[in-house]
């Protein structure tokens, strides 16, 4: 996949926005990725949930992150995208529906 391409369909980030965040931006977690440098956290529909897989591959892969530290990272986010959704979506976020 290209860099320009998004992060998932229907999402307004690309990849590219990803690679720049953590060897331009200094980001070092997913959260950073998705809330600060992209602002899907707060201006997505689905929080940057749908971006978050993708998100947290490229990451992994720049920062050297093992398949636990992508999961750990996903669940970190799952969480905080809880956070700012409204009750009854926040629940289906948890529970990954």
């Amino acid at each position: 996949a290209g860099w320009l391409e998004p992060l998932a369909p229907g999402s307004s980030a690309v990849r590219g926005e990803v690679r720049l965040a953590v060897e331009q931006g200094m980001a070092l977690t997913l959260a950073d990725i998705l809330d600060r440098r992209t602002g899907l956290l707060l201006f997505s529909d689905d929080h940057g949930l749908g971006a978050a897989p993708a998100a947290a591959t490229i990451a992994g892969g720049l920062l050297g992150w093992s398949d636990a530290q992508v999961t750990a990272q996903l669940e970190v986010y799952r969480q905080l995208a809880s956070a700012h959704a409204l009750p009854g979506v926040a629940q289906r976020i948890l529970v990954g529906g």
